[in-house]
């Protein structure tokens, strides 16, 4: 099994539309999927229409759940389904709580690990949100994956972030996680007709060869259905499943598959 980390530390690059969409589309392969939505916003738990449940990652790290009944169904299709553990607004203050005592001496960054140690062997895939931060919420998701998926815009800007994403992968791996590695870059809101995007495009691509790591064959296409479904408190792979982004999804969730497969007969 795996567990992916989507991360990036700035905000607006599909992160959260990428980790529904990869969700849903693995779950649409007929795999057993676990979403984790570590950021305060909530966004995914409101897509899943889990935002204001008991029993979320909060009461999760707190002690005042478990990881059992801390998580719940969410349908896909009448066929196919995944679980998620739903945010909380509590966690908006995480850096603060848990980087405190009973916390620190508990392993305050293995909270989340501690819990999904329990039940990963449950599924094929745990998919885990993170805020646009490198705080203790996003250290719980990395120490507690196998790879990360860094999303991000054609921009000079997030280039510069990737550089510090990376820096905190190689500080994890060396010291709290020696399985984690960045297992890619997905580009997203591309537009492949854009001079400036196809530039950056080459740049990111030179910038990863530094890192090990890689660019991912699929590009999410920019498109306003995203926007859209944002605004109807949904998915673009829910509510337009042939709109360019959704088909750009599809094609990403079969590229992680393939390199699933590929790894494995190695």
């Amino acid at each position: 099994m795996e567990i992916l980390t989507i991360t990036n530390n700035k905000g607006g690059t599909s992160k959260t539309t990428t980790a529904q969409s990869l969700a849903i589309g693995l779950a649409l392969e007929n795999k057993k999927v676990l979403l984790v939505d570590s950021d305060p916003q909530g966004n995914l738990s409101y897509v899943f229409r889990v935002l204001n449940a008991p029993n979320n990652l909060y009461t999760l790290y707190t002690g005042d759940s478990d990881i059992n009944n801390s998580r719940y169904r969410a349908r896909i299709d009448d066929k196919h389904e995944i679980h998620i553990i739903p945010s909380s607004q509590k966690l908006a203050n995480a850096d603060n709580e848990f980087l405190k005592e009973p916390y620190i001496s508990k392993g305050c960054q293995e909270l989340l690990k501690d819990n999904l140690d329990l039940i990963k062997d449950q599924y094929d895939y745990i998919i885990i949100d993170t805020p646009p931060t490198l705080g203790i919420l996003t250290l719980n998701a990395l120490v507690s994956s196998t790879s990360a998926i860094a999303p991000m815009n054609a921009d000079i800007f997030s280039l510069q972030g990737l550089t510090a994403l990376n820096e905190k992968i190689q500080i994890i791996n060396k010291k709290l996680n020696p399985n984690l590695h960045l297992k890619g870059i997905l580009l997203t809101k591309y537009n492949d007709r854009a001079i400036l995007n196809r530039d950056l495009k080459k740049a990111i691509e030179q910038a990863t060869e530094q890192f090990n790591t890689k660019v991912f064959n699929t590009y999410i296409r920019e498109s306003v259905a995203v926007r859209e479904s944002q605004t109807n408190g949904t998915c673009v792979m829910l509510q337009y499943p042939n709109n360019n982004a959704s088909i750009d999804y599809k094609l990403f969730t079969k590229e992680i598959l393939k390199d699933r497969e590929v790894k494995g007969n190695e």
